[in-house]
């Protein structure tokens, strides 16, 4: 997943779908890694609001922390 990041917009539903099941340590290491293949800072923040979006009542607890 870490490779294939920056396509996340481009295979919206098979690796949307891995992201969405993630929980909030597994999104936070995922972002935090330095091998995550992205082309700007924004494609990280834009995928956590969407994984925060998917499930707001529970994971909105988790913005800061992601």
């Amino acid at each position: 997943m870490l490779k294939r990041f920056r396509h996340v917009k481009d295979e919206q539903k098979k690796l949307r779908y891995k992201m969405y099941h993630l929980c909030n340590f597994q999104v936070e290491d995922l972002v935090s890694n330095d091998k995550l293949n992205v082309v700007s800072e924004e494609q990280v923040f834009v995928a956590v609001m969407d994984w925060i979006k998917h499930n707001p009542s529970e994971r909105s607890q988790y913005i800061a922390q992601v």
